[in-house]
């Protein structure tokens, strides 16, 4: 359930934008105020909700792993941890879009000069997204993990980090970088002016389902990887008593 309905906001997220980005021609155009407003909000609850899910999933696997878990107890513990992982997914994005930027600035000024990212080869867009990524393996990968496995911060959580080695992870690293490989290669296929055929069209959703069941697999893979590392947890969390705030 939890990675049928993420998948299904992504997609959803990705038809979202594709819309956005067809201006005139998109069928938004044709709502009302009302309803544009109604369709936003409803986006945003259903992306809150999916993620609070998946969250809580994730703690049920660490915590209480052998019991059956309902979606409303799911969505209680995944509340205690909604505000750090919107706080981790703040910094990590801002890291790799500047990551991003550094990186595609500096292929164009040695040996591209495109006059923007769109007209770069697909070869250079492919580099520019996946380098960051590849630099920033261990945060991307432990942060999560450490936070939900260890009841941490997203500082303290960055500040552990140190203590683990991508070589004990390898097998997870290289699915990871395999992951990350495809969604900057659909990235760079990807149009960004709204007016792509169908295949282009396919490319935005079929990325949307890639980044939802690569990423569910991901972070549950991380999650046992840290929970079978037997450090000192400083607290666990109950399924039963999850009403206090993640702040």
């Amino acid at each position: 359930m939890v990675v049928v309905l993420n998948a299904a906001m992504r997609v959803w997220v990705q038809y979202f934008s594709w819309e956005i980005l067809l201006g005139e021609k998109s069928a938004l155009n044709r709502l009302s105020d009302t309803g544009g407003f109604f369709l936003g909000m409803g986006t945003m609850a259903y992306v809150i909700v999916t993620q609070m899910l998946l969250l809580g999933f994730l703690a049920s696997v660490v915590h209480e792993p052998t019991r059956r878990q309902e979606p409303t107890t799911l969505l209680l513990a995944g509340r205690y941890f909604f505000w750090r992982w919107i706080r981790f997914l703040i910094l990590s994005e801002a890291i790799l879009v500047a990551g991003m930027v550094i990186c595609f600035t500096w292929l164009n000024a040695a040996l591209l000069h495109a006059k923007s990212f769109q007209e770069g080869p697909l070869w250079a867009k492919f580099l520019a997204y996946f380098l960051p990524a590849l630099i920033l393996t261990k945060l991307i990968l432990m942060i999560p993990a450490e936070m939900i496995v260890r009841n941490r911060m997203v500082v303290d959580s960055l500040r552990s980090i140190r203590n683990y080695s991508l070589w004990q992870i390898r097998t997870l690293v290289l699915f990871y970088l395999a992951w990350q490989g495809v969604v900057a290669l659909m990235g760079g296929w990807m149009p960004t002016t709204g007016d792509g055929d169908e295949w282009s069209y396919g490319i935005w959703l079929g990325q949307g389902v890639w980044i939802a069941i690569g990423q569910f697999f991901i972070l549950l893979w991380a999650v046992l990887e840290v929970r079978v590392n037997q450090r000192p947890q400083p607290a666990t969390i109950s399924m039963e008593t999850t009403e206090g705030r993640g702040e």
